[in-house]
């Protein structure tokens, strides 16, 4: 198998940089750097198009026209992080008598013999080196393990395609494959095996996988889903949430993509922890766990799996240490590439399937909202769970965890912080905390614990009061009682603010007798049955509220990405201003904050927000901390959970539709005179900036109308083409003389199919067009 040729237009850029690089992707260009021959390097930009149909061909080497010339091989392709959206290429010159150092990847065929024999085939290197001329640069390279033992192994010297004249680099005892007992064998297996296969040592004498966490055991815990954002929040990826989850409570290292699937190491407490997200979809998520497994040496009891069941009751869980798949296909997979169904698992009950539903749409679909919450619940059990399992093993993680979820939404436990008025508060200390407790049983809520936090001066006056009565109060009820509770709050007399959050993922305490109240931090009752409320243990008590609301404007444009379960996630940098004084003058003073966003929030944000943006933000504040150059460094920022844009419109709408709709969907809010001020201010602004775009277009079409473009075609002598000319075709005509365009911009009846002159509408905006004149003439030689 050896490379074809293909050609790539190629152009300079002017402009570098990951804005730039944003725009030209948006364009159906790739930023590329071309290197080699000692010349200078050269940043170009490659049609997408062009490179696709080279990469689907496999080829390697390219012939270069246009801005750049002769050929080149590519090099590198740098992907996002699943490995769906090309980011950027490089390429290195040569020429066609060069020979070139390049790494093929190896691939093997044939079945091993030592699979019947009950081993397991691990591959330790992917990849070679070799030196070959460009024209002789192998697509891949093979190994046949149909007659590879256990205990054997295979080297780069019994790969026998290598092409003619190619020299391998990599040295030709390296191991590339082995044959090693399974995890879990016996020691007399493994003795056998060890005494067969040679030891596999990296240049410099470290062993592969080495890490920062140390070189201790290393339990692996497997979160099974499907790879994509398609998949997202979906049944069946329960078991990459749950992951998700231990990763950021647990501090887990960057995800990196190894043993076809992203990884990611952690100190679980204080046990070295493997988190592995197979990419190779649910089905055949057992390649991944067998690399895995056989590279580490991982026993059997060192590794669990996470994923779905639709058998069990939506929320509840289920740890084993062995059993059939149950009709799970990962779990399936997991046991034919081990040899074995005694391994850990940890099933997160999604079910049951409706009456006349298959199974397979069933778990593809996404959940219910009722369901939702008991399956974030369930989530946050599950990372606990595998917590428990690294501690204390499985058999403690299955009396603690097995039977554990499907609470009923009536359970959900919810903290509230409200604010009284001092003075009325100070004439009765009852009267207040009663009436907000009357709102929450008149809902059917249930009061678990209330009680004064503190009286304090308030940070700006509220409703014309300076100071507050804060008071705590713990209840449950079902989830869709908040919102009528916040609006009989914010309607109560004598409550300035208040907070409601769900305690998440917390289990519901068990109440006593009557609801624990106190108008002092007394008694101490209260504070036994607050530490025995099974609260989650990185969620501090309300005594010290960690609680941020932010307005402010966007520091910089929103880079969307996705980490491996899915999840959208979004940095951003909000200024925030504080008006002071300064002796006799008020100034105001920027504060820059980071805050992160996640899930359907951060792609909001990025569908409709940039630069300059105004919003509103609620959330928590985190403190991250890392080590570098020895030094210990941190870094506080925020955690978004709810996000509201600002600078709309002020409108009317029917009465209760606010209250009832806008306001607890964080679409609107109360306007008054301030909102209104603001309001006007950014409309002003918004229309000065769309008038300078609406010049700057208006400009660009007066100079697209000064153009032409010729395109040569094949056609018959009568003047008809034999295939058409349409947008991609002009847009490569603009493209040679140094004008980017987008095919939505060209406005088409139909596509070109006779020789002429045509007149084609170039669409800059929905009150711009200009119009280009495209010449359609005989190819040469026709």
């Amino acid at each position: 198998e050896f490379l074809m040729s293909d050609t790539l237009t190629a152009a300079k850029r002017e402009k570098i940089g990951s804005r730039a690089s944003m725009r030209l992707r948006a364009e159906g260009l790739i930023p590329a750097v071309l290197y080699g021959h000692k010349e200078a390097p050269v940043s170009l930009s490659l049609q997408f198009t062009e490179l696709r149909k080279s990469l689907a061909h496999k080829a390697k080497v390219v012939n270069l026209s246009g801005d750049a010339s002769g050929q080149a091989i590519i090099q590198a392709l740098q992907w996002d992080t699943f490995h769906r959206d090309l980011l950027h290429v490089d390429l290195l010159r040569v020429d066609a008598g060069e020979r070139v150092h390049v790494t093929v990847p190896i691939e093997t065929k044939g079945e091993a013999a030592g699979l019947n024999e009950g081993g397991v085939v691990t591959v330790v290197f992917d990849h070679v080196e070799i030196e070959a001329a460009p024209a002789s640069i192998p697509e891949v390279l093979h190994l046949d393990v149909t007659n590879l033992h256990m205990g054997g192994s295979l080297s780069a010297s019994d790969i026998t395609d290598l092409p003619e004249g190619a020299k391998l680099l990599t040295e030709a005892d390296t191991v590339l494959v082995h044959c090693v007992p399974p995890a879990g064998a016996s020691k007399e297996d493994e003795a056998a095996a060890a005494a067969a296969a040679p030891e596999v040592i990296q240049k410099g004498g470290e062993q592969e996988g080495g890490d920062a966490l140390g070189d201790g055991p290393m339990k692996i815990v497997v979160g099974l889903g499907n790879p994509g954002k398609q998949y997202e929040a979906t049944r069946h990826n329960v078991g990459f949430d749950a992951l998700r989850l231990l990763a950021d409570q647990w501090s887990a290292e960057t995800p990196k993509s190894k043993f076809d699937s992203y990884v990611a190491e952690a100190m679980v407490e204080g046990q070295r922890t493997l988190l592995v997200w197979p990419q190779t979809f649910m089905n055949l998520s057992g390649k991944a766990v067998r690399q895995a497994v056989g590279f580490y040496k991982t026993p059997l009891e060192e590794l669990l799996v996470v994923c779905d069941d639709f058998a069990l009751e939506t929320g509840r869980l289920r740890v084993r240490a062995k059993g059939s798949s149950g009709g799970q296909n990962g779990l399936k997979d997991v046991a034919r590439q081990l040899g074995t169904e005694d391994y850990h698992r940890l099933r997160i009950g999604v079910g049951p399937v409706p009456s006349g539903r298959s199974a397979s749409d069933f778990v593809l679909g996404r959940f219910a909202p009722k369901e939702r919450e008991l399956v974030d619940v369930a989530i946050a059990d599950a990372a606990a769970a595998v917590a428990c399992w690294a501690k204390a093993g499985v058999l403690e993680a299955m009396n603690k965890f097995n039977g554990v979820g499907a609470t009923p939404l009536a359970q959900n436990v919810y903290e509230g912080l409200f604010i009284f008025d001092a003075n009325k508060f100070a004439r009765d200390h009852d009267a207040l905390p009663k009436a907000v407790e009357e709102m929450i049983t008149s809902e059917g809520g249930e009061v678990v614990v209330s009680r004064l936090w503190e009286e304090r001066r308030l940070a700006y006056p509220i409703k014309g009061q300076r100071k507050g009565a804060y008071w705590l109060i713990y209840f449950r009820t079902e989830g869709d009682k908040i919102t009528g509770l916040n609006r009989a709050c914010e309607l109560k007399s004598g409550v300035l603010r208040h907070m409601v959050l769900k305690i998440h993922p917390a289990k519901p305490p068990r109440s006593p007798s009557s609801p624990v109240r106190a108008t002092g931090i007394e008694p101490e009752s209260a504070e036994r049955f607050l530490l025995t409320a099974s609260l989650a243990p990185w969620r501090t008590s309300m005594a010290s509220y960690n609680r941020v609301v932010l307005v402010g404007n966007l520091t910089r444009d929103i880079e969307l990405r996705y980490i491996p379960s899915g999840t959208a996630v979004a940095e951003i940098g909000l200024a925030v201003n504080d008006r002071v004084k300064r002796g006799d003058q008020w100034v105001d003073e920027t504060t820059f904050v980071d805050v992160t966003l996640w899930g359907r929030t951060a792609e909001v944000a990025n569908q409709y927000l940039n630069k300059g943006s105004s919003i509103l933000i609620e959330g928590r504040l985190k403190l991250d901390t890392w080590e570098k150059d020895g030094q210990k460094r941190s870094k506080l920022r925020v955690v978004a959970e709810k996000m509201q844009m600002l600078g709309g419109e002020v409108v009317e709408v029917k009465s209760g539709y606010a209250l009832n709709y806008l306001i607890p969907e964080g679409l609107a809010t109360i306007a008054n005179d301030h909102h209104k001020r603001m309001v006007d201010k950014h409309k002003a602004k918004l229309a000065e900036i769309e008038r300078e775009r609406q010049a700057e277009l208006r400009k660009q079409a007066a100079e697209i109308t000064k153009q032409s473009v010729t395109i040569e075609a094949k056609a018959t002598e009568e003047g008809h083409l034999y295939g058409s000319v349409g947008a991609v075709e002009i847009i490569a005509a603009l493209k040679k003389q140094g004008i980017t365009m987008a095919a939505e911009q060209i406005k088409l009846e139909g596509v070109l199919k006779e020789l002429g002159l045509y007149t084609v509408k170039i669409r800059f905006s929905s009150e711009v067009e200009g119009e280009l004149k495209v010449w359609v003439v005989p190819a040469v030689g026709d």
